[in-house]
């Protein structure tokens, strides 16, 4: 499966600058990094180049074309950077419906691709093509689909597959919220949780009955007789097996129908954080600041939306404990944990040494005392981050991107953190949609 991911605020820029004007047809470049496993290629929007008037030698309303000067130093440009290409141009007919791509269009791209591949070394550059109502894009020269991504405070993606026939019963109350495309989308969605413990396992059984299909979860820990007053799905027979099976059990007996994946292991290990970079929505719901930085960087990195969350119980205030949490959603066009000071770096370098590293370090204090957990504090703030997931992926509910639960006073407040320019994790300066071309923080084991 191959993708297309716009940052939100590329996306506009785009749209903007080729809709200018609707009368003549336009041009754009795209300029992307790549992720790559062994079935997926995520191409990720790095930068757009509008092509400006005098780059054409023809532009009129059912045809454009780029002078050979114009795309001959763009092309360099890809080579010298080791970026692909998409030529973009758009179809500014009266036609209501998503465009397609003509025969004027292939026959182009045909004419484009060997000094595509002489001046880069490969024929895999994309084509897209937008109208007003829509777009499509593709492998340039191929009929193979490409699907286009849109990621910001709102994902906007128009693929999905249909909802079994049997599942509109099932899901009727939630079709009446957000109707049948709305639960198209939540089946199609494919999420990670990372961490299913006491936030974790309130977030896997709302996305079970909510009727998301396709799951992963990563956790290496197993069951201890100290979780079970807040390991959802979990009971004392369950003691000694691992956490993420226990989760994945009970999302199978909500939800037949579920797909769930599981690894095994920490996200501060390389080969578990690559394992997350092609999900659709993530939910992190761990209590290290080292995985939490990971998390940070891979949700701008490759364009991941991240909801994380974080529970705290503090020390008594007259008969009351300290009841905060936090809820906040990592993506393109919101301000990252870097920015808002929110992660401890040296608990950062701590969570990611390995045994050796952390024995020989004479300042490493050891983990310190588990923390305070209650069940019902934990779902409060789950159940706040799911509902943000529902925001963002079908625009229901608060726009709210960062929310603080104080169970002190009883309140959610919303808040905001405005991106730093020139973070390390989040801005264009930084690690913003490299993709494959530089490391997550990892530990080395």
């Amino acid at each position: 499966m191959k993708r297309l991911v716009f940052p939100e605020s590329l996306f506009s820029y785009l749209r903007d600058g080729l809709f200018d004007d609707t009368s003549i047809e336009s041009c754009a470049v795209l300029f992307l990094s790549k992720s790559l496993d062994e079935d997926r290629t995520h191409y990720l929007v790095r930068e757009i180049v509008l092509a400006p008037p005098e780059a054409y030698t023809q532009r009129t309303a059912s045809a454009a074309e780029l002078k050979s000067t114009f795309v001959a130093t763009l092309v360099s440009r890809a080579r010298r950077t080791g970026l692909t290409i998409c030529f973009v141009h758009t179809h500014v007919g009266l036609n209501a419906s998503a465009p397609e791509f003509s025969w004027v269009d292939d026959q182009g791209e045909q004419r484009l691709l060997p000094m595509l591949e002489l001046r880069t070394g490969t024929r895999e550059h994309l084509a897209l093509v937008m109208s007003r109502y829509g777009m499509a894009a593709r492998i340039m020269g191929t009929p193979h689909h490409v699907e286009v991504r849109r990621v910001g405070p709102r994902v906007v993606s128009a693929s999905f597959r249909p909802l079994a026939e049997d599942s509109s019963a099932r899901y009727d109350r939630q079709i009446r919220a957000f109707g049948q495309d709305g639960q198209h989308l939540l089946a199609n969605q494919t999420v990670a949780i990372v961490g299913v413990g006491g936030t974790g396992s309130h977030v896997a059984q709302a996305l079970a009955y909510l009727g998301v299909e396709n799951l992963l979860l990563v956790d290496y820990d197993t069951v201890a007789e100290t979780n079970l007053n807040r390991l959802v799905g979990a009971t004392h027979a369950d003691i000694g097996h691992l956490k993420a099976a226990v989760v994945a059990d009970y999302i199978r007996h909500i939800n037949p129908r579920a797909h769930v994946r599981i690894i095994s292991g920490d996200v501060t290990q390389r080969s578990v954080s690559r394992g997350l970079r092609h999900v659709d929505f993530l939910f992190g719901c761990t209590d290290s600041h080292g995985s939490r930085a990971v998390l940070n960087q891979l949700a701008y990195q490759y364009l991941v939306p991240v909801i994380d969350m974080g529970v705290s119980l503090g020390g008594r205030e007259r008969t009351a404990l300290r009841i905060t949490g936090r809820v906040q959603m990592l993506a393109p066009g919101l301000g990252c944990m870097v920015c808002g000071d929110l992660l401890d770096y040296d608990q950062v370098r701590w969570d990611l040494m390995n045994e050796t590293e952390k024995r020989a370090d004479p300042y490493f204090i050891g983990q310190g005392e588990p923390a305070p957990a209650v069940i019902s504090i934990n779902g409060t703030v789950a159940s706040l981050a799911v509902t943000m997931f529902l925001s963002a992926v079908l625009g229901i509910g608060s726009n709210a991107r960062l929310q603080i639960y104080d169970g002190s006073r009883g309140t959610v407040r919303a808040a905001q953190i405005s991106p730093v320019g020139g973070c390390v994790a989040c801005s264009m300066a930084g690690s913003f949609a490299r993709g494959d071309s530089v490391e997550l923080p990892h530990r080395m084991d």
